[in-house]
């Protein structure tokens, strides 16, 4: 009554790709007390995001292998085939015959709850089977959904909340969180972090180095302005206008009254050594800010292209370990299945067991290595960078500057 659709064993699962998991809670699983007290193992992935393949159906898979070598029935299924077969049953009048059949077996694993929604006939359908397992029967379920959204996914409260009273009741509930495990494999096939394929000017200018070297530039273009305005002589215009009397009696007489309008013009004609000087110094000035921009410009290029250098060397580094990887799990599954048919000897079990181990930590001092050229990357770049798409845009703009 196996009926698994893969084998799987937990010998095979790579709990290092998954921290968030308890690797002793699983293999305490294994020993399969909760089959014996008839409890209900829940592996939970990612709520509320549409993160899938972090291993769920493996570990499951796995403990149905365990209880099928321990010599008890187990009966796997996807939860939408499940709800077909008892729709199916239903319409051809033999729905009690289907439930008895699938109470029979000891552990039962229903397969990818919350990948589909359900509407409250199949709701209905399912809490008749966990009704009628209720304390008679282990089950496993995998599910993508939290708890608090079975009401939306069965189109029901009521018998959502029906449901987790007897699944809830004697329950095991493991919490999975972490990137796709089923893609383990291909890391480089799945969306990475966007590193630019080219890098604009308009890009590494956020850097502060070359913002300052820049104002620099603009404040010593500023004081070439300034100083070459002193050339240009200085014209003014003064006026003055009052009373003047030799006595307070004839102060409000019309003589009194003076005024007078004169221009004040200045020629910088005995200072134009000095003008010329302070120019000329003006002008060095913006000769060395010019020279510090550049020179910021170049380390900051040299320093950008190291880090994408180091970062493509590091993706391939990770695919070769991937492959090899890889060949060490395959050759310690092989190692073990050996050892378990009596054609080997658990010393080369334990050494195909070390250089799985021995990938591992290559494969996350790798991703640590990764992690550390995408800060030194960011730090490079001013700040952080867009998607390549952003990046893309930034550099039609370069391009099509003349």
């Amino acid at each position: 009554m196996a009926r698994l659709a893969t084998i799987k064993t937990l010998t095979g699962f790579d709990f290092s790709f998954q921290p968030s998991l308890d690797r002793n809670r699983i293999m305490a699983l294994a020993t399969l007390d909760f089959v014996d007290k008839h409890e209900v193992v829940h592996l939970i992935g990612q709520s509320g995001t549409s993160q899938s393949g972090t291993g769920k159906s493996h570990l499951a898979i796995a403990l149905g292998v365990e209880a099928i070598r321990a010599g008890r029935s187990v009966y796997f299924s996807p939860l939408a085939d499940l709800i077909d077969s008892l729709a199916r049953a239903d319409r051809e009048g033999r729905l009690r015959e289907r439930i008895r059949y699938l109470c029979r077996t000891q552990l039962l694993i229903i397969d990818e709850i919350g990948y589909l929604t359900l509407g409250a006939a199949a709701g209905n359908l399912l809490f008749q089977l966990v009704n009628a397992r209720y304390e008679r029967g282990a089950m496993i379920l995998t599910s993508n959904r939290g708890f608090s959204e079975w009401g939306q996914l069965f189109g029901d409260p009521v018998i959502a909340t029906a449901l987790l009273d007897r699944l809830l009741h004697h329950a095991v509930v493991v919490q999975i969180e972490g990137s796709s495990y089923r893609m383990r494999q291909h890391a480089d096939l799945l969306p990475q972090a966007q590193r630019p394929t080219t890098v604009p000017a308009d890009l590494i200018g956020r850097r502060a180095d070359i913002t300052a070297a820049r104002w620099r530039i603009e404040a010593a273009t500023s004081d070439i302005q300034s100083a070459k305005a002193q050339f240009y002589p200085n014209i003014n215009l003064g006026a003055f206008i009052g009373l003047s009397s030799i006595g307070l009696d004839r102060l409000v007489n019309a003589g009194s009254g003076q005024y007078g309008v004169g221009p004040a013009i200045r020629l910088p004609i005995f200072d134009s050594g000095r003008l010329r000087a302070n120019l000329r110094g003006k002008t060095a000035d913006l000769d060395a800010a010019v020279e510090s921009y550049n020179a910021a410009l170049i380390d900051a290029v040299h320093d950008v292209a190291d880090q994408l250098t180091s970062l493509r060397s590091i993706d391939r580094q990770q695919a070769e370990q991937t492959q090899a990887r890889t060949a060490a799990e395959s050759a310690y599954d092989l190692s073990s299945q050996r050892y378990k048919a009596g054609l080997g000897t658990y010393l080369t079990v334990l050494n195909a067991e070390a250089a799985v181990l021995n990938q591992r930590r290559l494969a996350a001092d790798l991703k640590a290595r990764a992690l550390d050229s995408q800060v030194a990357l960011i730090r490079a770049l001013g700040g952080g960078y867009s998607a390549d798409a952003d990046v893309a845009s930034l550099a039609g703009a370069a391009a099509a500057r003349p």
